[in-house]
């Protein structure tokens, strides 16, 4: 399969950390050696979150732990389950269930099989060995990298939470355009509500639209972990990428300054609401 690079980059708080952790699973942008698509660069491209893990890049001055992708998302999807999987994309049998849901049948799936409708991403189906293999190497340590440092805080301080955050187009698949950001907790049940209009204030501090769970709820990274009753939180966040880029030139804009500023201070705004109590505190060795 040749060889395999780097698949995520971890950055640890730079102070005094808070039960605060942050992903970017879709900002990457690497090709491996085995990616044999047939579709433009530019249509890999604009299925990648641009830029977002910058917004993320802050977050660790207030306390708070950076996971980033580096593979492109369009190579395998970290925000789908293994059994997201459409048939035709393997040329053999999957040899575990899948469910077909609308994201699969639209082919985004945990392995991309088209780019728009009736467009293929690949020349003819992958061997399952190919399939195994970015399982293996790409989305396991990145599953197994966040849930580590999930349990890391929650085991400090009682409770942790995740900010999974992800750029979206202007316009849905509808046609119709999509608000300034959409904040995504499954309908309340991954996110205490206190966090979620937390962040909600944040961003409309600054003057943005935000809606919530409409129409992306969060997926497959805010629920694998999620158990608000035993204090894992986690949170979606998109942001409309035409508030900071050119989406067919994937140039930036004056825009990305002023998300910056914006995402610095939901940094800021989530470690003070996060950061321990003096009773938390853990005693000094006597």
């Amino acid at each position: 399969m040749g060889t395999i690079p780097k698949v995520y980059d971890l950055k640890k708080p730079g102070a005094a950390s808070v039960p605060l952790v942050v992903d970017s699973p879709h900002s990457g942008s690497l090709l491996p050696e085995d990616f044999h698509f047939i579709c433009s660069l530019q249509d890999i491209r604009q299925s990648e979150d641009s830029y977002m893990d910058r917004f993320a890049a802050g977050a660790p001055r207030h306390g708070a732990a950076v996971l980033r992708a580096l593979t492109s998302r369009a190579y395998v999807d970290l925000n789908r389950a293994v059994s997201d999987l459409h048939p035709d994309v393997c040329a053999e049998d999957i040899p575990w269930p899948i469910h077909r849901s609308k994201r699969v049948q639209y082919g985004m799936g945990l392995i991309r099989h088209l780019v728009r409708p009736k467009e293929n991403m690949y020349a003819a189906p992958l061997p399952l060995a190919a399939i195994e293999h970015r399982i293996k190497h790409y989305y396991e340590p990145y599953y197994a990298a966040l849930e580590s440092e999930l349990k890391a805080a929650h085991q400090s301080f009682g409770r942790v939470l995740h900010v999974n955050l992800h750029a979206m187009p202007a316009i849905g698949a509808d046609g119709a355009p999509l608000e300034d950001v959409i904040l995504g907790d499954h309908d309340g049940h991954s996110c205490a509500r206190m966090y979620r209009e937390a962040v909600k204030k944040v961003f409309e501090s600054h003057g943005l639209k935000v809606v919530v769970n409409h129409p992306y709820k969060g997926v497959e990274l805010t629920k694998r972990f999620a158990k608000p009753r035993q204090g894992f939180h986690s949170i979606q966040i998109e942001v409309n990428k035409s508030l900071y880029m050119d989406e067919q030139t994937l140039a930036l804009h004056d825009g990305f300054h002023e998300m910056q500023k914006v995402f610095d201070d939901l940094w800021k705004n989530l470690a003070t609401l996060l950061a321990p109590q003096e009773s938390e505190m853990p005693k000094a060795a006597e």
